[in-house]
């Protein structure tokens, strides 16, 4: 049996990025499995790709961990991906939060929009995972957006929430979520995603192509690709191959 991931927590006041932070001691030999990076503020946020992640100084979650998760291949990853993402929603239910969703591939919405999102960088050696960066950024404190999409808790609820205490109860729920991946409860997590994907079997408008299509989100396959119906045909779709716009 694995045992439950015991965190080790670092604060770091400013950095380039809280994923930046973790390389620089993994490089030097200084990380290992449990390593936690939380900062206030990120010179150079990231998020997916070539976005960047809005962030006001002090106002929000701001955090990656590393993990080994040498039990996984390289094409088992995606449950990675849905280990973590169901771990933020496990926070919002602990406190009492409803109306969260998983919008593929990496954010996590309440209400309809933006709350948080995850950036994963994997380090492979062969056939498997060597190690894993995870970066979650979840808004907790800040009221003001450039993006209208985007939110918070204290948006959502009206209330001020600590950020240390959110970290806290967060790593606690990775630990479980993880701790579910080690012993195999792939296809428990991979239903929870599921329960979870926005949008899911409502009728949508995306963006494929330069064209505007309307389909159908169904699911994500087992290789981490969204499936959405369109013109009764299943099509399966890679990060920034589809944007859904509604």
């Amino acid at each position: 049996m694995f045992s439950p991931l015991i965190f080790q927590v670092k604060f770091v006041e400013k950095t380039t990025s809280s994923n930046d932070e973790v390389k620089k001691l993994l490089n030097l030999n200084l990380a290992k499995e449990g390593l936690a990076v939380y900062t206030f503020f990120q010179e150079k946020g990231r998020g997916q790709g070539t976005n960047s992640w809005e962030s006001q100084d002090g106002k929000n979650v701001l955090i990656s961990v590393l993990l080994e998760p040498d039990f996984l291949t390289i094409d088992e990853q995606i449950y990675l991906n849905m280990a973590v993402s169901i771990a933020i929603t496990d926070l919002f239910s602990n406190y009492e939060i409803k109306n969260y969703s998983i919008k593929w591939p990496n954010d996590i919405f309440l209400n309809e929009k933006k709350i948080a999102g995850i950036l994963i960088e994997n380090t492979l050696q062969g056939k498997s995972i060597k190690n894993s960066i995870i970066g979650i950024g979840l808004n907790a404190n800040q009221t003001i957006f450039n993006s209208s999409k985007a939110t918070s808790l204290l948006n959502e609820t009206g209330k001020n929430f600590s950020i240390e205490s959110c970290i806290q109860t967060l790593l606690g729920k990775i630990s479980i979520r993880y701790q579910q991946l080690k012993v195999g409860m792939k296809n428990q997590l991979f239903d929870d995603y599921l329960n979870l994907l926005y949008k899911k079997n409502v009728p949508s408008y995306f963006k494929i192509n330069n064209q505007i299509v309307l389909g159908e989100i169904t699911g994500v396959n087992k290789n981490g690709k969204l499936e959405v119906l369109i013109n009764r045909q299943m099509q399966y779709f890679a990060n920034k191959e589809i944007e859904l716009l509604s």
